[in-house]
This record gives structure tokens, C-alpha cells and sequence, in this order.
């Protein structure tokens, strides 16, 4: 996907803890898990939006009880738009079913396609990662924007002699890369969120483009 996204020019980023017990903000972003918070911080703070609160339905079988537990929070009467974020994994339209499925069930307004906000008082908008149909996950987004720097030659070198070794794959290829290409930083230890922190992952690569469409309707900038 090529093209320029025009980020508004705001405040900076806030900094003070993330708050699960209450709704402080009218636009609310759900993410999967603790390091989609991480990552999620770092690219509002990139994009210098601070007025997304982010929260987590702590994996794909709770969103369902997210969004009911999310009604009753103070100051749920107070959001105006709702975005969801997660995975494809293996099937990116069964993904964006199953959170249709969701906001259904607890009688949130429903999209029709990704990328498309739908009702009011909230609006509901809905991204399946990496993207554009594909399947895979956050971390498959975060290696499309690194995919030139020096370090992948070394990682398809590295999962080409395992795969020569006979050894067993690992279960999640994606994640394993994540992990092999973070080794090869300063600090090798972060994960895929601490990453994002740390600016690891360029967020300035055309690999974020959509995201960053996602990002600017969940502000209500779209």
C-alpha cells in the first residue's frame, strides 16, 4: 500500500499509567494483549495522538466479555468511538466474523467490512491484522517494516539451517522471527511491545499506512 497519511498536529502523548477500571476518554481502542498495549502506546505517541485510551480483552475468547464488562464501566456513556484490534492467524475472514460476532452479541453497532465505522455513541470500527485481507498477526506487520534492514538476511539464514537441522519448527513461525530479529538489537532482550517503545519497529514504514488509517478513525480524525 503506498501513499501518505496526514497526521494532525497535537499535544504530546500522556504518560500517566493506563487506567482499565473506568472509561476516561471518548475514544477507546481494544487490543488483545498486555504488548499490543505496549505497541499500541508507542505508535499513538509516534503519531501524537494522546486522546486514545487502550485496553486489553486479554486474548480472542474474552472479547465477548470485554464488551459487556466495558458497558458497565464510569464513563462508558461517554465513548464515541470504539476500535477493536486482532489477529487473523489462519483466517483473516473468520477473524473479522467472529468480532462481528462480538459486538453482536452485546448489542454493539456491527461493521460490514474492515476499516468502515459503523453506528454512533460509539461508533464501531474494526481492524484484523496484519491487514488488506492476509493472514498472520502483529508480529508478521511489525517484520514487513523491518523486512530491509541488514539483520533479516541473517534471520532467513538462521531459520534455513534449522530447517536443514531436521529440528522441529517452532509452533509459531512468526513470533520466532520477532524473537530472532530482536536479538540482533542493542537490547535483545524487549519483546514485540517493549520494541515498540524502545523504536525499534520504524514506524514511518509504508507497512503501518493502514494501521495508521485505523488509528485516525478510532480518534475520530477520520
Amino acid at each position: 500500500m503506498a501513499g501518505n497519511i496526514d497526521i494532525p498536529s497535537v499535544s504530546s502523548p500522556r504518560l500517566e499509567p493506563i487506567d482499565d477500571t473506568r472509561i476516561v476518554s471518548p475514544h477507546v481502542l481494544l487490543v488483545e494483549g498486555k504488548e499490543e498495549i505496549k505497541f499500541f502506546e508507542a505508535l499513538l505517541a509516534h503519531l501524537k495522538i494522546p486522546e486514545i485510551q487502550v485496553l486489553t480483552y486479554q486474548g480472542k475468547p474474552n472479547l465477548p466479555a470485554r464488551l459487556r464488562t466495558l458497558q458497565a464501566l464510569p464513563g462508558a456513556d461517554q465513548i464515541k468511538t470504539l476500535g477493536i484490534e486482532r489477529d487473523a492467524d489462519n483466517d483473516a475472514k473468520g477473524a473479522f466474523q467472529s468480532v462481528q460476532g462480538s459486538l453482536k452479541k452485546n448489542g454493539y453497532p456491527c461493521p460490514k467490512k474492515q476499516l468502515q465505522l459503523e453506528g454512533g455513541s460509539p461508533a464501531v470500527v474494526v481492524m484484523v491484522l496484519p491487514g488488506a485481507g492476509r493472514k498472520g498477526m502483529l508480529e508478521d506487520l511489525c517484520l514487513e517494516s523491518v523486512k530491509h534492514d541488514p539483520a533479516i538476511s541473517c534471520l532467513n539464514e538462521y531459520f534455513r539451517c534449522l530447517d536443514e537441522t531436521g529440528l522441529k519448527k517452532p509452533n509459531n513461525i512468526s513470533k520466532a522471527r520477532v524473537h530472532a530479529f530482536l536479538a540482533s538489537r542493542e537490547v535483545p532482550e524487549k519483546r514485540l511491545g517493549e520494541a515498540a517503545l524502545a523504536k525499534y519497529w520504524p514506524f514511518a514504514s509504508e507497512a503501518f499506512l493502514e494501521l495508521k488509517k485505523f488509528i485516525l478513525m478510532v480518534a475520530g480524525k477520520k
